[in-house]
């Protein structure tokens, strides 16, 4: 962990036990498995056969509008529903990061870790920006992540993944991949499910670890940046170094105040002054 002293300097010192279990339960278990619980409901609503379907439509017929092509413009509406799962995330984790000090102190505690509580306060905060930049990030991440594997496996084989992922999960519980609803044949709910999760996988891996890296990378700049202003403001007042005392009429106390044991120092008349700032007399000179 980088810690920042006040005058700007970077420290590094090692995370505390307390430190490494609020990585991980915020990280890995909030904003990575709470992540992926959440995107599967959230996502199968706005993916094909879901209730929202039309709106991740929209959103899909609006990129091709401007210029994407037709696989990129798919791959914008998954990167649509799978957003909001995450975007869910956002708020126990900020949570978390708000109370990061006091979480991380009672695990040290717990562990019988000896740091001291001073260095966690003088980490770089989290705060909602750099959370949310983050997540700016991992979403675009996932788009990229999505595009990336199918130009790995091809696009049949990309759209097959998520179908076996969907037949797998309604087989495990025996249901049905597809039902008949108001004389309609639909996807299973289980099935949807399943499919949702293929991409799930991919999407929440990718945005959780850009989450992590992301928002601690943010706020590391943004304390940079506020340390450096303090810093520079202080120099250009002039109160980086300690400033001395003035003698002024309406400060009185900062002159020595005089004791009975002190002796009188002696008075100097004005022609004493005179004197003492006369010339010094000629010496005379010497001629060869």
């Amino acid at each position: 962990m980088e810690v920042h002293r006040k005058d700007g300097d970077i420290e590094n010192r090692p995370v505390s036990k307390g430190g490494k279990a609020f990585d991980l339960l915020t990280y890995f278990g909030i904003a990575g498995v709470g992540t992926f619980l959440a995107t599967i409901p959230t996502g199968a609503m706005f993916l094909k056969g879901g209730h929202w379907h039309g709106v991740a439509q929209r959103f899909e017929n609006g990129l091709k509008n401007i210029g994407f092509s037709r696989r990129l413009a798919e791959h914008g509406a998954n990167t649509f529903a799978t957003f909001w799962g995450g975007t869910l995330m956002l708020i126990p984790v900020g949570l978390m990061e708000k109370n990061r000090t006091k979480i991380v102190n009672a695990f040290n505690r717990f562990f019988n870790d000896p740091t001291d509580p001073r260095s966690i306060e003088d980490a770089p905060p989290q705060t909602a920006g750099s959370i949310v930049k983050a997540r700016a990030v991992a979403t675009a991440t996932v788009f990229t992540g999505f595009v990336g594997t199918e130009m790995l496996v091809g696009e049949e084989r990309f759209k097959s993944l998520q179908h076996d992922a969907g037949q797998k999960l309604a087989s495990v519980f025996k249901h049905e991949t597809h039902v008949m609803k108001n004389g309609k044949l639909v996807e299973g709910l289980l099935y949807k499910f399943g499919r949702t999760g293929a991409l799930d996988v991919l999407a929440t891996v990718s945005s959780a670890t850009l989450l992590y890296i992301g928002s601690h990378f943010f706020a590391k700049r943004a304390y940079e940046r506020r340390v450096t202003r303090d810093y520079m403001e202080q120099k250009r007042a002039g109160i980086s170094e300690p400033l001395l005392p003035t003698v002024t009429a309406e400060a009185p106390a900062l002159l020595p105040t005089p004791t009975p044991n002190d002796k009188p120092l002696p008075q100097i008349t004005h022609a004493q002054h005179e004197h003492a700032l006369s010339p010094a007399p000629e010496q005379p000179q010497l001629h060869a």
